[in-house]
């Protein structure tokens, strides 16, 4: 083997040096440098957290006002009733009024099957057409809100007359409603 020149020896011990500073940079400094950057972006979510939380608790009176007005209109939205029988019965015989409001003649009235929050009850009636737009009149404006899922409106006299004439139309609604405490 042949021995190395002194420029040779010298290129080889700043390799060297190289390579050991860039070792000591990638296992010493770098993962230390990458910890406070890591750290740093942790404090600024935490910082962003805490302001959004301190927004949250502020917020918290009017919260509450808003709850303590919805609970107010509660009545305007929801069926209060003892139970789910109940709420049924009270929904019937508010259709069954509307009905007789409106002048239509009730052939029929009977509850749903729905469940969770939401009684629903249907109505059949043979009515003219004025009867039906104040009966559907009357479902809108009625309190709790109503939703009317579905209107059947079956005018077979007016194949007959040739001229509308009494119509017998089903009307199926669903109200939510909460069990009174």
């Amino acid at each position: 083997m042949t021995s190395l020149t002194a420029r040779e020896q010298r290129l080889i011990a700043v390799l060297i040096l190289l390579l050991v500073i860039a070792a000591a940079w990638l296992l010493l400094f770098a993962p230390v440098i990458d910890g406070f950057v890591r750290r740093s972006e942790q404090r600024a979510e935490l910082a962003a957290a805490i302001e959004r939380n301190q927004r949250l608790v502020a917020a918290i009176p009017q919260l509450r006002r808003r709850v303590e007005a919805q609970r107010a209109d509660r009545p305007r939205f929801l069926l209060v009733a003892p139970d789910r029988d109940a709420a049924s019965d009270l929904l019937r015989q508010s259709l069954q009024r509307s009905v007789e409001r409106s002048g239509g003649s009730l052939t029929a009235i009977g509850g749903g099957a729905d469940g969770g929050r939401f009684v629903s009850a249907s109505v059949s009636a043979t009515v003219t057409l004025d009867q039906l737009v104040a009966l559907l009149g009357d479902l809108q404006n009625q309190q709790p809100a109503l939703v009317v899922g579905g209107v059947n409106v079956v005018a077979d006299r007016a194949f007959q007359t040739r001229k509308l004439d009494m119509m017998d139309v089903k009307i199926d609604v669903v109200v939510p409603f909460s069990p009174t405490a």
